[in-house]
């Protein structure tokens, strides 16, 4: 907005306030009086088209977007930390601190089969393989065995201000409403770990509600988050609905093509770029579009840098789009390139 009310705008227009009688050249006491407040403005009026930035949600980020979002009840998603299982030889007891690759838990539920949660918020405590070994930092009497377990409750990362902002405009735009659909869609997206939702009204029937959920990850949620959400919403729709809550049915996207590379490129690097930009693709698309587009996957080959040029580009194996029933979300695959 004020792009125009630069140093050397207003500069000019101080000097031009000043009498032709006077010397106003560049080494002139009146110019070196005058810079060093034209420089100030300038640089406040940097920070006032800033700070209008921030007034609106759709420009807005950080703490000044989560301000605006919560005047109507919308709130950022916080950080979660990860719960995972140990299993140990013996009972170990709450408040036990084991660590396996510089991720650090703590016991939260003793026992043999006990509850373990990472000490760092986000999906950190997501990534030890199950079957980790885990190190104890205190010494505890009798302790031979000691292993990481399957992931009880996924640790999730902040919510991100494009998902944020996405939430804000869909309560805005769609007033949720004595149960409507939009109320189904805002109680489902509220729950951590919930990214999309889809509703199905009356899917088997007058006072049947079905609703699908996708996670953060934009995969197909663990079974306690699928609760979570079904105890969040029942908590709040009408007491005459028969509620079922699904997670969304994973179809894995099966990638081959022969390339052609410039010289000294590395396949598995092509191959790795190309996995992360589809996996961003069918993150942010899922449930908000049930076709898988030939055209769209293989052009994103071409994206990767060292890429000339691609043949027999193979999506499950056919040559055309694929159409994902309207509970199903398209999740990376294999991915197998050829150099040719």
């Amino acid at each position: 907005m004020f792009e125009d009310r630069t140093f050397e705008t207003i500069l000019e227009e101080m000097l031009d306030d000043i009498p032709d009688d006077f010397d106003k050249q560049e080494r002139s006491p009146i110019y070196i009086a005058l810079a060093p407040a034209a420089k100030k403005l300038a640089d406040a009026y940097v920070q006032l088209d800033r700070v209008l930035n921030l007034v609106f949600a759709s420009t807005s980020e950080g703490e000044y977007l989560e301000r605006r979002t919560s005047e109507i009840g919308v709130f950022k998603k916080r950080a979660i930390k990860a719960i995972r299982e140990g299993i140990f030889n013996i009972p170990v007891d709450m408040g036990s601190r084991f660590f396996v690759d510089g991720v650090y838990y703590v016991v939260t539920e003793a026992g043999t089969n006990a509850k373990l949660q990472c000490e760092e918020a986000g999906t950190i405590g997501n990534k030890p393989p199950e079957g980790s070994v885990l190190l104890p930092l205190d010494n505890i009497d009798g302790l031979e065995t000691a292993i990481l377990g399957k992931i009880i409750t996924p640790g999730e990362e902040e919510e991100e201000d494009q998902y944020l902002y996405a939430r804000y405009q869909e309560k805005a735009s769609k007033p949720a409403t004595s149960g409507n659909i939009y109320h189904y869609l805002q109680w489902a997206k509220e729950v951590p770990g919930i990214r999309a939702a889809k509703v199905f009204p009356r899917w088997q029937g007058k006072g049947t509600v079905r609703v699908v959920v996708v996670g953060s990850d934009g995969r197909a949620p663990s079974q306690e988050k699928v609760t979570e959400v079904f105890n969040r919403i029942s908590n709040e729709m009408p007491i005459d609905v028969d509620l079922t809550v699904d997670a969304a049915v994973e179809v894995p996207i099966n990638i081959t093509a022969d390339l052609i590379l410039q010289p000294g490129v590395d396949i598995e690097t092509i191959e790795f770029g190309y996995k992360t930009a589809i996996e961003k693709l069918f993150s942010d698309s899922a449930l908000t579009t049930n076709t898988v587009r030939y055209s769209q996957l293989s052009s994103m080959i071409l994206e990767q840098a060292g890429v000339i040029d691609y043949q027999n580009f193979l999506i499950n194996d056919k040559t055309s789009n694929l159409i994902l029933g309207d509970d199903e979300i398209a999740v990376v695959g294999t991915v197998i390139f050829n150099v040719i």
